[in-house]
Order: structure tokens, then C-alpha cells, then sequence
């Protein structure tokens, strides 16, 4: 029989996850989402995986609910002035060549690298993205990944395009 894991389900046949189509590999559905969240009630861009805002669902996995409300980094990084959210933007693009760590969200009030930053460790593949490791910056600026959380894999269309819609709407 097949069981639940984190959302996805786990094949019994196999250690891999139940995709649509054999193989035995499920994929994590990706969107980019424009609504409010916990602490921003204007409209912005929101990482959506597997139905449910990323940063409500990472507050509940890790067990920590000042996660929850965190945005997306190149939404809080958006000011003409600045170049970091094109920065972030191309750091994400070239994710999709190489292995690399990318920040995903940060805190809606100090909007900078600096305070609540979550990264992703990401690594393409020739139709796949995928989340490895989930973690927070610690203050010297290593990253703590969270144990226990399972790696996301997205078909890589779907991830391009949500990195084109966030690029669209923060101007990178």
C-alpha cells in the first residue's frame, strides 16, 4: 500500500514517490500565487507548493510559526534603486544549469538578506528541479538546513514559468 509523506505519496513498491506515470516518482506542483499573507495584506507574489503557500506549509513542518508570512526574497527586495532582486532572479535562472543555494523568502519587515532568510539548495536535472535541502541563515550567514523535511522535486517547465512570473512582477 502506498502512504502519505509530507503531502506526497510514497510508492510501497519502491523508496521513490508515486509520479502520475511510471517511473514510481511524484512531482511537486510549483505555482507563483499573487495574494496577501500573514503579516503583508497587500497582494504579492507567494511560492506555492502542492496547493499551499511555502512558507504556511514550511511553518508547520519545521514547527515553527514565525516562518509563516515570510515572502518571496525578490518580492521583498523589489526597489528600483537595488539590483538584488534582478540578482536573486538571475542566481534562480542559473539554478536551472547548475547546482546552487537560492534564498526563497525573508521577512516582510526588514526586507534585506539579512533577518529570516530561508534558502533552498537546488539542483536541476534534465527535466527536474529540485529542492535538496531546506534551511535558515543563521548570523555568521552559514545556513541551517531543517532535518526531516523531504526534498521537492518540480518538472522543470513548471518551474521556469514560475520564475518567469516572478520575474514579471518584481522587474527582474
Amino acid at each position: 500500500a502506498d502512504s502519505l509523506q509530507g503531502g506526497r505519496r510514497e510508492c510501497a513498491r519502491c523508496p521513490l514517490l508515486v509520479r502520475p506515470t511510471p517511473p514510481c516518482l511524484a512531482m511537486d506542483v510549483i505555482e507563483i500565487a499573487i495574494q496577501a499573507s500573514k503579516w503583508t495584506t497587500d497582494p504579492h507574489p507567494v511560492w506555492v507548493v502542492n496547493g499551499e503557500p511555502f512558507d504556511r506549509s514550511l511553518a508547520a513542518l519545521t514547527k515553527n510559526s514565525m516562518l509563516e508570512g515570510l515572502v518571496a526574497a525578490e518580492w521583498g527586495l523589489d526597489d528600483p534603486t537595488d539590483g538584488d532582486a534582478a540578482d536573486l532572479m538571475r542566481a534562480h535562472r542559473a539554478c536551472l544549469d547548475a547546482q546552487g543555494r537560492v534564498p526563497l523568502l525573508i521577512c516582510p519587515d526588514c526586507c534585506d538578506l539579512s533577518c529570516s532568510v530561508v534558502f533552498a539548495e537546488v539542483a536541476p536535472d534534465a527535466g527536474e528541479v529540485t529542492w535538496q535541502k531546506i534551511g535558515q541563515q543563521l548570523s555568521d550567514g552559514s545556513v541551517a538546513w531543517f532535518p526531516g523535511i523531504s526534498r521537492y522535486v518540480f518538472a522543470r517547465e513548471q518551474y521556469s514559468a514560475c520564475l518567469a512570473a516572478l520575474s514579471a512582477h518584481v522587474g527582474g
